[in-house]
């Protein structure tokens, strides 16, 4: 992209040109803090163009937001080389979470109830405060939402329906990441289930209820699965009026 489209994107995201001006897109590709633009020329006209990478924009913006983060705990900006480590752990962790869902056993502490039952929600509570705030920072500009307010990234792998030989069964498979409203930066991983395979597990359990009946924790089990459903269901025929209203 071109810088006019560069800055059109930082500028939607809440860092315009007066927060986040060339000279200084310059100095940090300089320093390798974001990707470096590759040189180009116009046809018929005089001047030097550039050429940034997609990532520029995510990077940038997250740049800014770490050597601006309001923090008790900091009395200055971090440097140039401890922003690179962050760049480089949170890049890190950002792709553990996006391809392996049992990877939060080596980026999170492992959090439990009282039962012993680990939460479907893994919370970032010991992720270091700029690794928090350069992921969510990447993930806010790349769904075009600004950096200023606090969200929720939410790393969604879902259990998937899958159908092979003739033998059906279940797969878990990475859906991308979600953005919730939130009072703070957090960086979550969650585990579910899509609608199908829901549909599939309370058919099974219904059946071993019959059977066996239901002990203490195949009841929570099933509860769970029983909300989680219903709010499925809810959300699809939210999702279907607003269709209908915009038609």
């Amino acid at each position: 992209m071109d810088h006019e489209d560069l800055t059109k994107v930082l500028d939607e995201v809440g860092l315009g040109p007066k927060k986040l001006p060339r000279s200084t897109l310059r100095n940090w590709a300089r320093d390798l803090l974001v990707p470096k633009p590759t040189p180009y020329s116009k046809p018929g006209k005089q001047g030097r163009y550039r050429n940034w990478k997609q990532e520029t924009v995510e990077e940038a913006a997250a740049v800014w937001v770490i050597r601006n983060l309001p923090n008790d705990e900091f009395w200055s900006p971090p440097s140039i080389n401890t922003i690179k480590r962050i760049k480089h752990e949170a890049n890190k962790v950002s792709e553990k979470l996006r391809s392996d869902p049992k990877s939060y056993k080596d980026v999170f502490r492992q959090q439990h109830d009282p039962k012993g039952d680990e939460f479907s929600y893994i919370i970032s509570y010991d992720l270091h405060p700029f690794i928090v705030s350069w992921i969510t920072t990447v993930e806010k500009v790349k769904k075009r939402k600004s950096v200023h307010g606090p969200a929720k990234v939410i790393f969604d792998w879902n259990h998937h329906l899958i159908f092979e030989n003739g033998d059906e069964s279940s797969e878990l498979k990475f859906d991308g990441v979600k953005l919730e409203p939130s009072n703070q930066n957090t960086v979550t991983l969650h585990i579910g289930y899509t609608p199908e395979v829901q549909e599939k597990l309370l058919a099974k359990m219904r059946t071993d209820i019959e059977k066996y009946g239901l002990n203490e924790l195949s009841k929570e089990e099933f509860d769970e699965i029983e909300r989680s459903a219903a709010r499925n269901k809810k959300q699809k025929e939210q999702k279907k009026e607003r269709m209908l209203f915009r038609l």
